[in-house]
């Protein structure tokens, strides 16, 4: 489990966006990729990108607490 706290990433531009599509679609079989902190902007853009949870490889959290204890 890789947990991000994203409560310094005011702004997710298009680049940023494509780092982050790549980065989940190299992670290894079995890691889940958690978000955590996340503010208005960057949600804002992840949701019209349609990035969506997905079971086992990413999921959003309010917090980091929330994040490691779902563990």
């Amino acid at each position: 489990v890789i947990v991000m706290q994203w409560d310094a990433v005011p702004v997710l531009d298009a680049g940023g966006l494509d780092a982050l599509q790549r980065f989940i679609e190299r992670l290894p079989e079995g890691c889940e990729l958690r978000l955590c902190h996340l503010e208005f902007q960057p949600l804002r853009t992840l949701a019209r990108a349609g990035v969506q949870p997905i079971p086992g490889r990413l999921a959003f959290f309010p917090d980091r607490d929330a994040a490691l204890a779902a563990a």
